[in-house]
């Protein structure tokens, strides 16, 4: 028997075995798909989410993504998902909830994360640079083209004018 656990950042799926014997089995190995939003945002909405399901639970972490790993079945074991942020660590373990001040409630923790997240300028970096150099080829190939335009319609309004474009 085992059970089936997923990432929802990177759809990576597992089979574990339960108990002590057997291997992992990998289905699906994901890891090519990131959250477009913060990728600690992203995570706690996972925990935040399995947090307040009864047939969820998070199991641990994704090895390609590192997003939570989250499982349905009941026989899953619980797996105490930790955010470090500047002022302090947040521990979620099923429905247990700790942070620097002690035991929190759902909707605490969930305020307590989006007040102090990092900024967002740390996550976006590469699409930035990407999207630059996108755009700026794309630019250069739409400049060429009118400048092609413009001098073939030069050359032909010109040569035409004059009457000596195909005269020999």
């Amino acid at each position: 028997m085992s059970i089936e656990v997923r990432c929802p950042g990177c759809h990576r799926e597992e089979e574990w075995p339960v108990g002590e014997t057997g291997e992992v089995v990998v289905r699906l190995p994901g890891g090519h798909r990131r959250p477009k939003e913060h990728l600690v945002l992203a995570a706690w909405k996972t925990v935040h989410r399995a947090a307040g399901d009864p047939y969820q639970t998070v199991v641990g972490r994704c090895p390609a993504c590192d997003q939570p790993l989250v499982s349905s079945s009941s026989e899953a074991p619980t797996f105490a998902y930790v955010f470090d942020l500047q002022p302090g660590q947040l521990v979620v373990e099923g429905e247990t909830i700790h942070g620097p001040a002690g035991t929190m409630s759902l909707d605490d923790a969930d305020r307590w994360v989006r007040e102090h997240l990092p900024p967002a300028s740390e996550s976006g970096a590469g699409s930035l640079a990407f999207t630059t150099v996108a755009l700026g080829i794309a630019g250069t190939l739409l400049g060429c083209w009118v400048l092609g335009i413009v001098f073939l319609g030069w050359f032909f309004w010109f040569g035409a004018r004059t009457g000596e474009l195909f005269a020999r």
